[in-house]
């Protein structure tokens, strides 16, 4: 009986030694463009990111992490920031993902203020490799905006809806 258990042990212990792990840390810096628009209002400016997560094989889940300097309508500097998940997989020389916002803030000039929106929302991108470790990508995004605080510290609930193309280049570390 013990030479089974033994047996087992070794067996086991051999498998798992021999099967390969491809979990590895996913670090992506990336540069891009966005345009867009929100209500009537259209939006465009640079924007810059980190994507921190783990790849295991030919799929990834990383924390995204982006900040924009935007032009929206009148508005010469509107700064947007979100925090959000994601995961996707590589597939040969295409790349999809989808992700959750789950933290989108902008804030512009409100006369001597500044206000502030904040909201959630969701993502989906495509990109494509244009070297071993270059990448080309287009991400989708809706932000659903539900408070607004016009720099009096008090936040009203608003209904305001972001829709942004982002254009980006990143490099996967």
């Amino acid at each position: 009986m013990s030479h089974k258990i033994l047996g087992l042990f070794l067996t086991l212990s051999l498998t798992l030694a021999s099967v390969p792990s491809y979990a590895w840390l996913h670090l992506e810096p990336l540069i891009g463009y966005n345009k867009g628009q929100e209500q009537s209002t259209t939006a465009q400016g640079i924007g810059l990111g980190v994507k921190v997560g783990i790849d295991y094989h030919n799929f990834f889940i990383v924390e995204d992490i982006d900040y924009s300097d935007l032009q929206q309508g009148t508005q010469s500097s509107v700064k947007y920031t979100n925090t959000g998940l994601s995961f996707g997989g590589d597939f040969q020389r295409v790349r999809v993902w989808y992700g959750m916002i789950m933290s989108a803030q902008q804030s512009y000039p409100s006369g001597t203020a500044t206000s502030t929106s904040k909201g959630t929302g969701t993502k989906f991108g495509i990109g494509t490799d244009l070297g071993s470790k270059l990448n080309l990508n287009l991400e989708l995004r809706s932000i659903n905006y539900t408070s607004n605080d016009p720099g009096t510290g008090v936040s009203a609930a608003i209904t305001e809806v972001g829709t942004f193309g982002f254009l980006s280049l990143s490099w996967i570390l």
